[in-house]
């Protein structure tokens, strides 16, 4: 049944009803808008607030993560910012040390008395660091069997520029700085499959995931590498080791410091072969260390 109180019907109102009737459909209207536009205001400003939230608790945690690279220690068997290895009797063995602390200053190797004590300062992404690789390691080697040398290893990353913002020269040193610290006897092996796998400059590079592989199949095969490799574990360290070795002064020469890669030190002198010869002549390295020796 139809209500019939005029009061609930506009059309059955008096005039001066109407005028209340639209003053307070108004108000009504006014005060939700008022509620809407106030309901709006709480949520933008909590939005606010929580987006807030979200960047300090990212810049906290990039803040954490930095400070916990930058605090992080070298790699074992890397105190002197490179891994050495000497040897005897046909077998060669990486010199064991401690871990590089944070922020502390590398402890060179004392040259050992008697034998010829090589130092070699090289980026993974150096082509001429390959050709002298690849012509003389394996001599290299044979005289560290021998117990006749002493050889040393500072990878370094100054050519980072020239892969493509990936900095390769960093990652590929920082692996092998896995390698020295997990199974440093495989360090060699693994660098001369690096060096065989080298990417061109100006190229990106080589991923992690590859390089990874390389090193592997090279024979090494502690399974905390992967992971090394994958954090970036010793990319600080590679960055620390290089700025050190570009501003000197390098130990145990007077060479004052490293100016391009590879610096090849023997008994503290510097080979740099003639410029018609070029980095893989094995027998214009190996008349140099004669000379030295016999000076």
């Amino acid at each position: 049944m139809a209500s019939s109180d005029p009061g609930n019907d506009p059309d059955k109102m008096s005039k001066k009803d109407r005028r209340e009737h639209m003053r307070e459909v108004a108000r009504l209207r006014r005060e939700e808008e008022l509620k809407r536009k106030k309901r709006n205001r709480i949520i933008t400003q909590i939005s606010v607030v929580v987006g807030s939230l979200a960047v300090i608790a990212l810049v906290v945690a990039l803040v954490v993560n930095t400070t916990a690279q930058n605090n992080r220690p070298g790699p074992a068997n890397m105190l002197s910012g490179g891994i050495q290895f000497t040897g005897a009797a046909g077998k060669i063995e990486a010199t064991k040390t401690a871990e590089l602390k944070a922020g502390a200053t590398p402890v060179a190797h004392k040259p050992e008395a008697g034998k010829t004590n090589v130092v070699l300062y090289v980026d993974y992404l150096c082509p001429l660091c390959n050709q002298f690789e690849e012509a003389n390691i394996d001599s290299l080697k044979d005289m560290v069997g021998s117990g006749e040398a002493n050889l040393e290893i500072i990878p370094i990353s100054i050519l980072d520029r020239l892969s493509q913002g990936t900095k390769y020269s960093t990652r590929a040193a920082a692996a092998m700085a896995c390698v020295a610290n997990y199974e440093p006897n495989g360090f060699l092996d693994a660098s001369a499959a690096l060096y065989a796998k080298q990417p061109e400059e100006n190229s990106s590079g080589l991923k992690n995931a590859e390089i990874d592989k390389i090193i592997r199949d090279s024979g090494v095969k502690n399974d905390k590498i992967t992971q090394c490799i994958n954090d970036g574990t010793y990319n600080n360290f590679v960055t620390s080791t290089t700025q050190q070795a570009l501003a000197g002064p390098l130990p145990n020469t007077d060479v004052p410091k490293v100016t391009g890669t590879p610096t090849i030190l023997v008994n503290g002198k510097q080979y740099s072969p003639p410029q018609n010869i070029g980095w893989g002549n094995t027998n214009d390295f190996f008349k140099f260390v004669e000379q030295v020796k016999a000076s």
